[in-house]
């Protein structure tokens, strides 16, 4: 699991250090970084499996809003420190990317253009019985690779293959050779797997009839949901049954989400009613379609890698996984992912008092983030509640009358 994310001259983030647990809550007011912080995981994610062109392309702003805006630096840092199981033993990685943004003309006389270029980059890996070593270096112009094999036999051996490194892209996205760097690949591996969601019903609604059928893997925004419930009805019965039975929480008298063949098209969702009859997907209230999604969410946790032996499960941010749901229902949610998504780690945002209160007794679990005006954001740790006080406000209360320091 992701245990820690520091972020140095990075958009909002002057330099701070996340800690993370399996299941977290992010707490803070509009602007205070949450989304900056999305931006900076999915960079990692992203720089790990393209090349940074493309990367900077898909974020807001582009390069010109990478860099915290009054520090006159150019190097942007991102760390991240990981602990996963490989091989029947724990791992404990730590992955540094420094990148330096340039400016560069295209043609005498033309304007400059700022771009991205890999300042420094490196992976390390410890485990038990093995000092800590590193797996991959790279300047941005060369690059060194450990040869795992060699070292696991001798325990010695630090010979490294060296090869030029592209300035553009990540050494780490151009690693595959699952023989010569099994450990590299498996980061690699998870690294390119972390989701991002902020399920929107109105795309829910729409969205499955631009698409095609493909990996049921869910859309950021949910989109593709029918879809990929279809793929499930068809291929993994069981999961599918345990998806409706949570829904049904939510909406009894739901009976069975049916779908209509269409020759070279996605096939046509509508819903069955024990009482109603048939009805069309469009016509699902929203806390229904989301309820839907966190729980094919929750369901679909299962362990990533290579073979049985190097698996391990996704990380995944949920946005504002209360929009549109009854607030008694929010408990049964988070008892829904730590009972069926146990495996994975989760990591959500939220403005309801009512979610936020379900980690009042796990407030280690817990961080705030705020900004001053046109300062850095701060990552502040959540302090442990007054438990000799019967009527010490909960962590809602506390949040909202800002008395958390």
């Amino acid at each position: 699991m992701l245990k820690k994310l520091r972020l140095q001259n990075f958009r909002t983030y002057l330099d701070a250090e996340i800690q993370f647990t399996q299941r977290h809550l992010l707490i803070g007011r509009n602007n205070s970084g949450k989304t900056n912080l999305y931006t900076a995981l999915a960079f990692l994610r992203d720089a790990s499996r393209g090349d940074l062109p493309s990367v900077a392309a898909s974020i807001p702003g582009g390069i010109a809003e990478l860099k915290y805006a009054s520090l006159d630096s150019n190097i942007i840092q991102l760390s991240c420190a990981c602990e996963l199981p490989f091989e029947g033993a724990e791992h404990e990685f730590s992955y540094q990317l420094k990148l330096a943004v340039e400016s560069t003309a295209t043609s005498p006389g033309s304007p400059a253009q700022q771009v991205l270029r890999v300042h420094h980059e490196e992976l390390t890996v410890r485990w038990e019985g093995y000092p800590q070593v590193a797996l991959l270096w790279s300047n941005g112009e060369e690059a060194a690779i450990l040869k795992e094999d060699a070292f696991l036999r001798t325990r010695q051996s630090m010979e490294r293959t060296k090869v030029a490194a592209p300035s553009d892209a990540t050494m780490l996205s151009k690693l595959y050779d699952w023989q010569a760097n099994p450990r590299a690949v498996f980061f690699r591996t998870y690294l390119s797997s972390w989701r991002f969601f902020t399920l929107n019903p109105a795309e829910i609604r729409r969205k499955w009839q631009e698409r095609k059928i493909d990996i049921p893997i869910l859309d950021t925004d949910g989109g593709n949901l029918s879809i990929v419930l279809y793929q499930i009805k068809n291929f993994d019965g069981r999961r599918y049954r345990n998806i409706m039975d949570h829904v049904r929480r939510l909406e009894p008298e739901l009976e069975d989400i049916s779908f209509v063949p269409v020759t070279g098209q996605v096939p046509i969702p509508f819903v069955q009613f024990h009482v109603r009859g048939s009805g069309s997907w469009e016509g699902l209230s929203d806390g229904t379609l989301r309820f839907l999604a966190l729980a094919l969410l929750a369901e679909s946790v299962t362990p990533l890698g290579m073979t049985p032996a190097t698996t391990v499960a996704p990380f995944v941010i949920i946005e504002e996984p209360e929009n549109g749901l009854y607030p008694g229902l929010l408990r049964d949610l988070l008892e829904l992912f730590e009972e069926r998504g146990a495996l994975g780690q989760f990591v959500f945002t939220s403005h309801s008092p009512y979610f936020i209160n379900l980690f009042d007794c796990h407030r280690q679990s817990v961080t705030l983030l705020r900004r001053s005006e046109n300062g850095p954001t701060e990552v502040c740790a959540v302090p442990p509640p007054d438990e000799s006080d019967p009527d010490r406000p909960l962590l809602a209360d506390e949040y909202t009358l800002e008395l958390l320091d």
